[in-house]
């Protein structure tokens, strides 16, 4: 793609892919089937088409990638924000059962019962 101005249009060369003549486009026109991966012409009548990707479809991929990233990575803070939460009240209902036990208001525990042996 080598860039030039006629008569103050900004046009760009453009070789066809088939038989390889080369034809002067608008730059415009240029962007726009790269766009819209559009066909077009050369001047002997060959269909061309860019199928690469556009910057503007790789940023849009790109972007779309990061945000999901940051999506996950938001949803695994919330999930482990709520295992904190989660170990937090585990650990007040373990130091209320210390405390009650030290201040002797624990029920006595019942005695362990060994399998294989009878009551009777």
């Amino acid at each position: 793609m080598t860039g030039f101005t006629i008569a103050g249009v900004s046009m760009s060369m453009v070789s066809c892919a088939c038989c390889s003549v080369q034809f002067g486009v608008t730059t415009n026109f240029e962007d726009r089937r790269r766009d819209d991966h559009e066909v077009f012409y050369c001047p002997s009548g060959h269909q061309n088409y860019y199928y690469q990707k556009s910057n503007a479809e790789e940023f849009r991929e790109k972007l779309n990638r990061v945000k999901t990233a940051r999506d996950e990575a938001i949803e695994c803070c919330v999930r482990l924000g709520d295992e904190v939460e989660h170990e937090k009240a585990r650990v007040r209902g373990f130091q209320s059962v210390a405390v009650r036990a030290r201040r002797g208001e624990l029920p006595p525990l019942p005695p362990k019962h060994e399998p294989g042996v009878s009551d009777a």
